[in-house]
């Protein structure tokens, strides 16, 4: 799956699109690399200039603290921001901070995902492709990495084409293997 708790990074692309399932597993780094280094805050440990839930869970979780970051988060989840909803999602499928459970973290990056989060839309499709918390199902994997690729996430068009090109879908389609690869130019 990919990781990125950054609300801002939710639309851009920082992987380059793979041809295998396997190769995408072994780049995704891990949960401390993930995160955006910000500096101190001048108002010492926990402290915000802006005083924003958002930003301050995630220099919460930057710091490891996310104790803090979900209680930060979880109201802006119930109230519907997509962001703090992917961040719970996210913390639920890794067990990080909470207990790992998929049922919360599918719920989660569900709602995300209907807001049109890419990186939730792109996960949803993850669990599905790979029976992670629900029974394996193609055809809403194929649904939610559709979804994503349509706002031209690298890494959804190549699993796309994956799905594509080893024959999931019969008839084999090459062609669409091809579409799903492609890249759109300048990205």
């Amino acid at each position: 799956k990919l990781h990125y708790l950054e609300a801002d990074q939710a639309h851009e692309q920082t992987h380059e699109t793979r041809q295998g399932r396997n190769e995408l597993d072994a780049c995704v780094p891990s949960l401390e690399n993930q995160v955006r280094q910000r500096p101190a805050s001048p108002l010492g440990v926990g402290g915000s200039v802006n005083a924003n839930p958002l930003e301050d869970g995630l220099a919460a979780a930057t710091r490891g603290d996310y104790e803090t970051a979900l209680k930060l988060w979880l109201p802006l989840a119930e109230q519907g921001n997509a962001a703090a909803q992917y961040n719970l999602g996210l913390m639920h499928d890794d067990g990080t901070g909470v207990p790992q459970d998929y049922a919360a973290a599918m719920e989660w990056y569900r709602k995300a995902a209907e807001q049109a989060h890419v990186i939730a839309q792109y996960n949803l499709g993850m669990m599905y492709d790979q029976g992670q918390g629900v029974p394996r199902d193609e055809v809403e994997a194929e649904k939610w990495f559709r979804l994503a690729a349509e706002q031209g996430l690298a890494d959804a068009q190549s699993e796309l084409g994956a799905m594509y090109a080893s024959g999931s879908e019969e008839p084999r389609d090459c062609t669409a293997a091809a579409e799903g690869w492609r890249v759109t130019p300048g990205r």
